[in-house]
């Protein structure tokens, strides 16, 4: 069974934000490229911690939303003897942001750097429709 889990970090820094995108998007952890934006994005553009910072920063300065929590973070972690592939994993992430934040332009990262794979889920604490 998969546990989901809050994290509760430094969510009010603009240094926290960025080393939080740094550590889901490293190579080591996101194998075969099982990360992905949800919602308005540039897709143009790389998947990169520096300019989802920047896409993100954008929206909070379109709504003038620059103080107080940057974000949330959340991870879906599955046991090791779970039937699941990366995929998969990212599919329920993606799910899982559709529904809970249907207006947050989000990342999903999957990790296989572990004995058990698990999403990081990293929502952008500002909603892009108002």
């Amino acid at each position: 069974m998969a546990i989901y889990k809050a994290i509760n970090g430094n969510t009010k820094t603009c240094s926290g934000l960025k080393s939080l995108l740094n550590y889901v998007l490293r190579d080591e952890k996101v194998l075969e490229g099982y990360a992905e934006l949800v919602g308005p994005h540039d897709h143009e553009k790389e998947l990169s911690a520096k300019e989802i910072f920047a896409e993100w920063k954008m929206e909070r300065d379109f709504w003038n939303k620059n103080d107080g929590r940057l974000y949330r973070h959340f991870m879906i972690s599955f046991c090791r003897d779970e039937n699941v592939v990366p995929a998969l994993v990212l599919e329920i992430g993606k799910e899982f942001v559709e529904n809970s934040f249907p207006r947050w332009q989000s990342l999903v990262c999957v990790h296989q750097d572990k004995d058990h794979l698990h999403c990081h889920i990293i929502v952008n604490s500002v909603s892009y429709e108002s």
